[in-house]
């Protein structure tokens, strides 16, 4: 009697499936149900993300693209001025969803000679090791500049392979800037900082690091 009871069961279920309209799930384009499907604007960045020139030259921004979408654009690149520029593009789709994307551009002091300091980097005092990458010409980026327990990424300059550039930014600890100097491109070679931290009270922090 029971696997009779849980026979007809399923055949109620089958019977009330097939019953449903197929128009049931035929929705309307755009739609899942009631709710409206909206794509966010995807923004592609043309050119290079991070790019570097040299100051004094003509810096032409090469904008970005979002399909049918309308870009704008903010931020400039003041090119007699060494430092970093962020330019930011945004587009908003026919829902009113925003989508931005970002370039950064690194103004050097002079042309980049071709020394390049990317690699590792142990904390001197133990405990931490960073990449330094190399973006662009003269432009790289560090995953940790501060200590072993206070984990500060930054964007630097240094076109010499000796005198390195930290220009203003901002992290999550306030706005950063400083200078370094590296004492060579072997092992053991020593990396020091010299770190402002206004946000936070801090002058001239000195930070040093070892070339793995």
């Amino acid at each position: 009697m029971k696997k009779f009871i849980n026979y007809l069961a399923i055949v109620m279920l089958s019977v009330a499936f097939a019953s449903c309209k197929k128009n049931d799930l035929n929705y309307p384009d755009g739609y899942v149900g009631i709710s409206k499907i909206t794509q966010y604007p995807v923004i592609t960045v043309t050119g290079a993300t991070y790019t570097s020139v040299v100051k004094g030259s003509t810096y032409t921004d090469a904008g970005a693209k979002a399909g049918s979408l309308t870009v704008t654009s903010s931020g400039t690149v003041n090119t007699a001025t060494v430092g970093l520029y962020i330019i930011t593009y945004k587009a908003v789709n026919s829902d009113g969803f925003p989508g931005s994307a970002t370039r950064y551009v690194a103004v050097l002091p002079s042309a980049d000679l071709g020394i390049d300091i990317s690699g590792k980097y142990d904390y001197a005092a133990g405990g931490k090791t960073v990449n330094m990458t190399k973006l662009a010409p003269g432009f790289y980026y560090v995953e940790g500049l501060y200590s072993a327990a206070t984990t500060i990424p930054a964007y630097l300059i240094c076109v010499n392979g000796t005198n390195i550039t930290v220009p203003s930014q901002a992290t999550s600890f306030g706005n950063l800037n400083g200078t370094a100097t590296l004492a060579g491109l072997t092992a053991g070679s020593t990396l020091n900082y010299v770190i402002n931290l206004p946000d936070q009270g801090i002058a001239g922090s000195t930070r040093r690091w070892i070339r793995k």
